[in-house]
């Protein structure tokens, strides 16, 4: 295939059982490659890497997610120095010494490196590098702290998409660090970050990008962080607040007045609120036509579904 194809700019391969000895062919026939993606290969080691960071030296992007791959690999894609978009996720050999080997090279405009064992150091070191290119990143399951925070609100002022979920090394301050610097976020994932209060939703009500939000399962979170999140004007479209156990019919009140863009908020297993939630929405014209879905599950599992009401 490999020898068929030399002038293949995107290659998908993705649960394949690939070997070595096929990505060295394939890094031999196709140098021009620009999108390759190896998902799932278990098979796959560091020499593919090596293969392809002294062939292809023209790749933008690399998805290896769920590769069983070192740092030994990770410094020989220091050579594609094009690469713009790398996934990592799930990688669990990979540690801050393949990153910031990385760091030395690479400029990402995405990247994605959730369930893996990086933290400050590594994620630091990429955020630097890339600055204000960096777009899009992923950082679920991961060990950061408030430092990487930090970091991305003084130096990934352009950032779009930020994903944190269950990173539990963070805290308030370093939300609050966050979004005094990446104005730009138009979706930011927290949610099963249980380290989050109340305390931190002010900052959140203040980003003028922000779409789409996800504070589920933030368990500390109540009706006066709520309060808070719709006391400024937004142009929220999508809250998630799923297992949100503390908060009210009372809280949800306070959006629906307060939040005028939604389009979806998503509220299951949020045991206190009752029946009566609907009526935050349902009176207030504005308010419910403008709101495409709602969702309430409750403690008798109970639905009520608006679409389009």
């Amino acid at each position: 295939m490999a020898c068929r194809c030399r002038a293949a700019q995107k290659v998908l391969l993705k649960k394949c059982a690939l070997s070595d000895v096929t990505i060295k062919a394939i890094a031999t026939h196709m140098t021009q490659l620009k999108e390759l993606s190896l998902d799932d290969n278990h098979m796959i080691t560091d020499h593919s890497l090596a293969e392809l960071g002294n062939r292809c030296r023209s790749l933008q992007a690399l998805s290896l997610a769920r590769c069983e791959l070192s740092d030994l690999g990770l410094r020989s894609l220091a050579n594609c120095s094009q690469l713009r978009c790398l996934d990592l996720s799930q990688c669990r050999d990979i540690s801050h010494k393949g990153l910031l080997c990385l760091a030395q090279c690479l400029v990402l405009e995405e990247g994605n490196f959730s369930g893996s064992p990086v933290g400050d150091d590594g994620i630091v070191a990429i955020v630097t590098k890339s600055g204000t290119n960096l777009r899009q990143l992923y950082l679920a399951d991961t060990e950061i702290t408030d430092v990487t925070l930090q970091n991305l609100g003084e130096r990934a002022t352009e950032l779009l998409t930020l994903k944190l979920t269950r990173c539990h090394g963070i805290s308030n301050a370093g939300i609050e660090a966050l979004t005094r610097g990446c104005v730009s976020l138009s979706v930011l994932d927290l949610s099963w970050c249980k380290t989050l209060t109340d305390d931190c939703l002010p900052c959140l009500s203040t980003m003028p990008s922000l779409v789409s939000l996800s504070l589920a399962h933030c368990s500390k979170l109540t009706d006066i962080g709520l309060l808070a999140l719709a006391g400024r004007e937004m142009c929220l479209r999508e809250l998630q607040l799923d297992g949100l156990h503390l908060i009210t019919d009372v809280g949800v009140s306070y959006l629906a007045r307060g939040i005028k863009s939604l389009r979806k908020i998503s509220l299951a297993a949020c045991y206190k609120l009752t029946d009566s939630c609907s009526n935050a929405f349902a009176p207030d014209v504005t308010v419910v036509t403008s709101i495409q879905t709602l969702r309430i599950v409750g403690s008798a599992d109970e639905r009520i579904d608006f679409e389009n009401y």
